[in-house]
């Protein structure tokens, strides 16, 4: 299992767990209203910023949505 890296490997591999366009729309929006960042627009200076990732990653733990990978 590799580790995510990135907010696109996130956004690939969320996606990939919400196959349903509405599911992964619902989950984004949370995730802006929660952190700032929009997996489907990612800013190029947020792309690989780990503090931001870990802080997705945390915010889609407390929803109870785990992101192969991006657990410890």
């Amino acid at each position: 299992m590799s580790a995510i890296d990135s907010l696109d490997a996130l956004s690939t591999a969320l996606r990939a767990q919400l196959p349903l366009a509405s599911n992964f729309n619902v989950v984004n929006t949370r995730l802006i209203l929660q952190t700032g960042v929009n997996l489907k627009k990612i800013r190029p200076d947020q792309n690989q910023d780990a503090v931001l990732i870990r802080r997705v990653l945390d915010a889609l733990g407390r929803m109870g949505v785990l992101v192969a990978g991006g657990s410890p």
